[in-house]
């Protein structure tokens, strides 16, 4: 009786296997990491909308080419993601943490998010809050995402 337990709750927690073709959850954080500092690059550069959306497009495409990713694979993968929430859900989660991690890293090693004007050493009460910035935004865009889903799954 034992067994039959524990094979029921290994069984229960195995992984849900996806679908053919797309890209593995943790290359799939890492690549939308990096396209999320190129939109935040683009909306400081205060472009118009549409020199934007080239010059995003081309930054995408460059991040695709980085990690040997065709453009179709992905927007399989993204597609399949937008269609199983929860899942999508578990990979901001996961790459709210990446993103984090890398402002951390650029911080300590002397980048200007957090610095004093004269000092090469991070401001600390400021490298504290730029994770929570960081958070804030994606959370925001999570948000904002899953309100259009809704809609459109309304209409349908």
């Amino acid at each position: 009786m034992i067994f039959s337990l524990f094979g029921l709750f290994s069984c229960a927690e195995e992984k849900k296997k996806l679908p053919a073709g797309l890209l593995p959850p943790a290359k799939l954080t890492s690549i939308l990491a990096d396209i999320h500092i190129a939109e935040a690059q683009v909306e400081n550069m205060r472009l118009s909308p549409d020199t934007a959306k080239v010059v995003f497009n081309r930054l995408q495409a460059e991040v695709l080419k980085k990690y040997g990713v065709p453009e179709k694979q992905f927007d399989k993968t993204y597609t399949y993601y937008l269609n199983n929430l929860n899942d999508l859900d578990k990979i901001y989660e996961s790459l709210i943490d990446t993103l984090t991690m890398r402002e951390v890293q650029f911080t300590s090693k002397g980048g200007n998010t957090g610095m004093k004007p004269d000092s090469a050493k991070p401001d600390s009460a400021n490298a504290k809050k730029m994770p929570d910035t960081i958070k804030n935004k994606l959370l925001e865009k999570v948000k904002a995402r899953r309100e259009r889903l809704k809609s459109i799954d309304t209409i349908k």
